[in-house]
């Protein structure tokens, strides 16, 4: 038989089938390849964007431009509590070994006032707290003035992304006009650590009979575990009535059970040298609270203490506090952070036993 005649033959058109086959498989196989190749590249590079955009790496330095954080160039002040402070955009830095690290925010989701649009952005200011947590790490998180469907959302948020927080809500109005959606407002304590007890302490109007419409000033504290036992609080005072609220509020640390010291963030709604506040400096007796950046007087405001935390339409002042059982955190550093859904800023506290 001839040449042609042998290709032609059965076995060799199976064989050249099998041969067609194989090339085949094996084309398909080294597409597959390269699939999977581009999608574990695409996956790779959308999970570092992921994870830069939402802070996943901030053990290491974020930086940030100006309205953003902001970090301090450590040096002493003038005050009894050590502390720094500046507004430069500087690289955000790890929390010191043995420090504890702070965020206090007024969100005021729901006062009426014109700089005030957390609730009106709802999950939007959500999104922005998510993303200043998720970069500054905090063990404890105060919330003056925030609805309670955005603490919920925040902490669904952030157990998401790794970090879980345990929070305790304290409601001081549920005004059905009000703006959060779940009608609900009220100051938040949000910690890494387990919540081991929970107090509410109101701080006015506390016996008389209520309705829905009357706002309750309080202050929320959760019992933690940081290196030692403390009793973190959040509160935020009503603009009537401030002078029996604060005297209510510097017994907080004599009226919490277990003799543990106070870690207390609020928008007390006036400035460091105003009267009202006397008692929180010492002007009476019974309070054992200091503020963490005070200036050595309390009518000045330097680039290192008592920094404007609040802004309306007559100006910028301090309205934010962060106080501290004395002797218990002797020094201080802190971060400001800017919001698009508040006239207040984020006060960043790393505090050092």
């Amino acid at each position: 038989m001839g040449k042609s005649a042998s290709r032609g033959g059965p076995v060799a058109r199976v064989l050249r089938a099998v041969r067609r086959l194989f090339g085949a498989v094996s084309a398909l196989g080294a597409v597959s390849v390269l699939f999977s190749a581009w999608v574990l590249a695409g996956g790779g590079l959308l999970f570092w964007l992921m994870s830069v955009m939402s802070g996943m790496f901030a053990d290491s330095p974020v930086h940030v431009g100006a309205g953003g954080l902001v970090a301090v160039h450590p040096h002493p002040s003038a005050s009894a509590t050590r502390h720094t402070a500046t507004d430069a955009a500087v690289a955000i830095r790890a929390v010191p070994g043995g420090a504890h690290r702070l965020l206090q925010f007024t969100a005021c989701s729901d006062l009426g006032r014109s700089g005030c649009r957390a609730a009106d952005a709802g999950r939007d200011l959500v999104t922005e707290l998510t993303a200043t947590v998720l970069r500054t790490r905090p063990d404890v998180v105060s919330l003056s003035g925030v609805c309670r469907f955005q603490v919920d959302a925040l902490r669904n948020r952030l157990r998401r992304r790794g970090w879980t927080l345990n929070s305790t809500f304290g409601t001081t109005s549920t005004d059905p006009s009000l703006t959060c959606s779940d009608h609900e407002l009220g100051n938040a304590v949000l910690t890494r650590a387990s919540v081991r007890s929970t107090r509410t302490i109101c701080l006015a109007g506390c016996s008389r009979r209520s309705s829905s419409q009357d706002v309750h000033p309080s202050a929320v504290c959760a019992r933690v575990k940081l290196d030692r036992q403390v009793w973190a609080c959040a509160a935020q005072l009503s603009l009537t009535s401030r002078r029996a609220q604060i005297a209510r509020l510097v017994t907080v640390s004599s009226s919490l059970p277990g003799g543990a010291p106070v870690l207390l963030g609020a928008d007390l709604a006036t400035t460091p040298s105003a009267n009202v506040l006397d008692p929180l400096y010492g002007a009476s007796d019974g309070t054992d609270l200091r503020e963490v950046d005070a200036c050595a007087a309390r009518t000045a405001a330097t680039s290192t203490c008592n920094r404007a935390t609040w802004s309306g339409r007559s100006g910028q002042a301090k309205h934010d506090y962060v106080f501290t059982d004395s002797g218990t955190f002797p020094s201080a550093q802190l971060w400001f952070a800017s919001s698009r859904w508040s006239d207040h800023r984020a006060m960043v506290v790393d505090l050092h036993p």
